[in-house]
């Protein structure tokens, strides 16, 4: 008797990994069962679009308070060129201009980048304790999301002068907003992959549950 529902958990765990039709379960469960079975698919699938869902938000929020650095940095390389004008005696300060530039880049880059690892991390984990695999397709559907997700942010934002864009300079940028969002979107792209793949390298050697 044991090996036998061992066999038949086995059998409809096999078929929910391999189809994502409902329909593919067995008719021959008995009806509370099919409930119980489809029950548990919807939390794990609920669980997989929390997690992402949260990474989402929480890149936006990094992205949200480091903005101003994105444009204090952009305000410098438009005055670059200013050293280098003709009749210009400031071009000796050009060399820590560049390493103000680089390092408004890098915290712009870096803050989102680490905040979405760690809680990618520990998101990789929570989702390999309930068996869940992350596809590729699906890594690719999250990004594209984010982009979109954080260039509209980043637009609305702007435009409103939103107060959770911390860090603004009073002068800001010539660069027109859409050209920063898309530069936002640029970084979510990074940062919500490189998520992506740890969460997909946490979850990969997580083994399928022996009843779904």
């Amino acid at each position: 008797m044991e090996g036998d529902a061992a066999n038949t958990a086995r059998s409809v765990s096999s078929r929910l990994n391999n189809f994502n039709d409902i329909s593919c379960l067995p008719s021959s469960l008995p009806g509370g069962v099919a409930d119980l079975v489809l029950v548990r698919r919807l939390h794990r699938s609920v669980m997989k679009l929390a997690v992402f869902g949260f990474l989402c938000l929480l890149s936006i929020a990094a992205t949200g308070a480091v903005y101003g650095w994105l444009e204090s940095t952009v305000n410098m390389i438009e005055g670059l060129g200013l050293l280098f004008a003709p009749g210009a005696t400031t071009v000796v300060f050009a060399p820590f201009l560049l390493l103000f530039i680089v390092l408004g880049l890098a915290v712009f880059v870096a803050t989102p980048m680490l905040a979405t690892a760690i809680a990618a991390a520990f998101g990789g984990l929570l989702l390999r304790s309930l068996a869940l695999r992350v596809s590729r397709s699906f890594v690719r559907s999250f990004v594209f999301v984010a982009i979109f997700c954080h260039i509209a942010f980043i637009v609305l934002a702007t435009r409103h002068n939103a107060p959770f864009l911390l860090g603004r300079p009073r002068e800001h940028p010539k660069t027109p907003d859409y050209a920063l969002a898309c530069l936002a979107g640029a970084n979510a792209a990074l940062n919500s992959l490189v998520a992506a793949l740890i969460i997909r390298r946490l979850t990969t050697k997580a083994k399928p549950p022996l009843w779904p």
